[in-house]
């Protein structure tokens, strides 16, 4: 539970841009005193009025210069601007006993921006922009606390990324390593900036992108937790050390309780009730060594949300989430859930 005093300070940050400004940027180390102050300014006009230009956002023009000259000034870069909102991050997470690094990416559309170089594709169409995949810090009852680690990029012309040989490179030169350095990026920052006795276990949570043996094994390598939904049908131990395969295993596992989910209203179908049946299996993966010699067999749990009876014509929902936090029990499965 939250002291009275810091929950006092979470309330002035949250409820003043200013005082989340000053707090957030204490520690910014910009090249002189005026870069930093306008920093704090910034940061504060901008968290005032989010969904704003930065004309917009300037209370006179004055500010709004002032903004793009910061912004324009080639002695302030992205990563000192972004250092210290890991850092302030990290703070607020001291104390929780898990918090939930959650990432994911999101495209910067850029299209109508014809002058501007170093842009890339971000989608299958002529649309242009760069790449932005964020590890964002939440407890585990879902309040937010900001952002641990940040990565952008322009994606190479399709021409240039898709050799026959891609498969077959290590995953640091795939785009697939941002989870390994959004994960490497939280876990760096808390160990800075949060002592060991108040700092928090990391759960990472992942969509399917992140089915990654190499993402899976660097969590239990860590020591640390995941949820990942499941997107391949990986080879497991099956019984008397046969080769399985996930998905059958966890749909052949008892049922640990059922459901009632509202799913939304979607084009073509009206808004309804699911039930689903709620499952789980602890499994070991088994790679094929000989086509993946670095990769180790893992164990880990194979939660599966499952409505069996969906109405006709209907797809059915289904989730498959990995996880390495207990899950025997509805209480435990419907944690999980949760978590994602």
């Amino acid at each position: 539970m939250l002291s009275q005093t810091a929950k006092s300070n979470r309330a002035s940050w949250l409820h003043s841009p200013a005082i989340w400004a000053a707090q957030t940027y204490a520690t910014a180390a910009l090249p002189d005193q005026r870069l930093n102050a306008r920093l704090v300014q910034t940061a504060a006009l901008l968290a005032a009025r989010p969904s704003d230009s930065i004309p917009q956002a300037g209370e006179t023009w004055a500010q709004s210069k002032g903004i793009y000259r910061m912004i324009e000034n080639d002695r302030v870069s992205a990563e000192q601007l972004l250092q210290p909102v890991y850092e302030a991050t990290a703070k607020r997470c001291a104390g929780a006993p898990v918090i939930l690094a959650v990432q994911d990416t999101t495209s910067l559309n850029y299209t109508s921006l014809r002058q501007t170089e170093g842009l890339g594709p971000i989608d299958s169409g002529q649309a242009r922009g760069l790449l932005l995949h964020s590890t964002l810090a939440v407890r585990a009852d879902g309040v937010p606390l900001g952002v641990l680690h940040a990565q952008s990029w322009a994606r190479a012309a399709e021409g240039e990324r898709s050799a026959p040989q891609r498969k077959q490179r290590p995953i640091e030169e795939k785009e697939s390593a941002k989870w390994l350095r959004g994960m490497s990026g939280a876990q760096a920052v808390l160990q800075r900036c949060v002592p060991a006795a108040s700092r928090p276990r990391l759960i990472h949570i992942q969509d399917r992108e992140g089915d990654i043996h190499e993402v899976l094994q660097a969590v239990v390598e860590a020591g640390e937790g995941c949820v990942i939904r499941c997107e391949h049908n990986r080879r497991v131990q099956g019984p008397e050390e046969s080769i399985a395969y996930a998905h059958e295993q966890v749909r052949q596992a008892p049922v640990l309780g059922r459901l009632q989910l509202a799913v939304p209203r979607k084009p073509g179908q009206v808004q309804r009730t699911a039930e689903v049946e709620l499952r789980s299996l602890a499994m070991t993966l088994s790679p094929c060594r000989q086509r993946h010699p670095n990769r180790r067999p893992l164990r880990l749990t194979l939660v599966e949300v499952w409505e069996s009876d969906p109405p006709p014509d209907v797809q059915p929902l289904h989730w498959l989430l990995w996880t390495t936090e207990p899950a025997a029990t509805r209480e435990q499965v419907l944690t999980v859930v949760q978590w994602y």
